[in-house]
């Protein structure tokens, strides 16, 4: 999606307007051009992605945590992986599977991508990126606390702790303390982590792995419905 490259600073906020008009412009040219004339191909992706809500969606305090939280180096990702745009894919499949409301499988299907871009406010794209911008928030925080067990710092818990507190709107209760404390206290009683501990290193990104995630995740933070 278009609008993920925004968030990922591949395309600068600022510039989306004129970057916009740029690619409507060849994409009229494309349409009315005669044969002998050479082709100008634009991306399919971005002839699909050009939705007119992006401008409403992209202000600074729709997306400010969630770029904080993807362009710091260092912290998830680092320099050589943001320059060779690795947060832009993660970013796709966290921010896809919130908007569709289920955990993917690896990474985010064509159809998918279509869909969501040719049907924002059906998918409601603005809600969500909000919501995620208000995790991103909790998450970056959280990651930076000299408290946190380093194991939680990384791509796949990534993935599965955005999915997982965005959903459960219950827990906006928690102080970022609080999610530290519950996370560290799992994570240190070697006996109950041990899974969860091994579907954050093997296959990683597998539908399987991450919905197991997910429910050790609802078993961790929510003990009294997992009698």
């Amino acid at each position: 999606m278009l609008l993920c490259k925004v968030l990922a600073n591949v395309i600068k906020p600022n510039e989306f307007d004129e970057y916009k008009k740029e690619i409507d412009e060849l994409f009229i040219k494309d349409e009315n051009q005669e044969d002998d004339i050479q082709e100008i191909t634009i991306n399919e992706e971005e002839k699909l992605t050009i939705n007119p809500t992006v401008s409403d969606i992209i202000i600074p305090d729709n997306i400010n945590n969630i770029q904080t939280l993807f362009l710091e180096k260092g912290l998830i990702f680092s320099e050589y992986e943001i320059g060779r745009q690795v947060h832009l894919q993660y970013l796709l499949n966290i921010l896809g599977s919130i908007i569709l409301n289920r955990i993917i499988h690896r990474n985010l299907s064509e159809n998918d991508i279509i869909n969501i871009s040719e049907a924002f406010l059906t998918y409601k794209v603005k809600e969500n990126t909000e919501r995620y911008n208000y995790i991103c928030k909790k998450l970056y925080n959280i990651f930076n606390n000299k408290e946190i067990n380093k194991f939680w710092v990384s791509k796949y818990n990534l993935y599965s702790l955005s999915y997982f507190l965005t959903k459960n709107n219950d827990l906006d209760s928690l102080s970022e303390n609080e999610i530290l404390e519950i996370l560290n206290g799992f994570i240190k009683n070697e006996d109950s982590s041990n899974e969860y501990r091994r579907l954050a290193q093997e296959r990683g990104n597998d539908l399987s792995t991450r919905i197991k995630r997910n429910e050790i995740l609802e078993k961790i933070f929510n003990p009294g419905q997992n009698k």
